[in-house]
């Protein structure tokens, strides 16, 4: 039985939004059990998919290693910094493959930030709107990452450009997102002045 990267994603994203694995404090006990479930995925997806000469292989991979590494920062500092390694290696090699798709450079983008280099990160995001301007998940990264270090006027500059592309269509979100996202961009729009020359 043949298991899809998208099946997949989604089970993973369901377990991670579970734990609230960006953001929320999570115990330990929670941790290990999440860490368990994505282990079994990441066995199975190994096991019947796994083509490391596909893009898209390499970048699930890398995703599994770089969940890993977050959820067991806290519980075990070895082997965190082995899956963080590891999703670095996978994501630098999917670029190697294909450097004009975007899902690497924003999982090295994640991956970097994790391991508190932000010149790098920022380069990798970089070179995903590069590659597509339009990549919404990209723009937003970029626009909360100058959020969260309170450098609004950048932050308003990319939320604004991933507002236009919701606005056009281009760019659905559900209820519940749209709504946080307006919530954010009137923050972001608090801070920044008028007319800021």
């Amino acid at each position: 039985m043949k298991i899809t990267v998208l099946s997949l994603s989604f089970i993973i994203f369901i377990f991670c939004s579970e734990a609230h694995l960006f953001g929320t404090d999570t115990d330990n006990i929670e941790k290990k059990h999440i860490l368990e479930n994505i282990k079994i995925m990441q066995d199975i997806y190994q096991k019947n998919n796994f083509d490391e000469k596909k893009y898209e292989d390499l970048c699930m991979m890398a995703f599994f290693y770089f969940n890993n590494a977050v959820m067991k920062k806290d519980i075990d500092d070895v082997t965190y910094k082995e899956d963080i390694n590891e999703a670095l290696k996978l994501y630098q090699k999917a670029v190697t493959i294909n450097n004009r798709l975007t899902g690497a450079y924003k999982g090295l983008f994640n991956v970097y930030l994790f391991l508190d280099d932000e010149q790098s990160a920022l380069n990798n995001i970089n070179k995903a709107i590069e590659n597509n301007e339009n990549d919404f998940d990209a723009i937003f990264m970029l626009g909360n990452f100058y959020y969260k270090k309170a450098d609004y006027q950048n932050a308003l500059k990319w939320m604004e450009h991933a507002e236009k592309l919701i606005e056009s269509r281009q760019y659905i979100l559900t209820k519940s997102e749209y709504k946080g996202f307006k919530k954010m961009m009137s923050k972001i729009r608090e801070k920044v002045p008028a007319n800021p020359r």
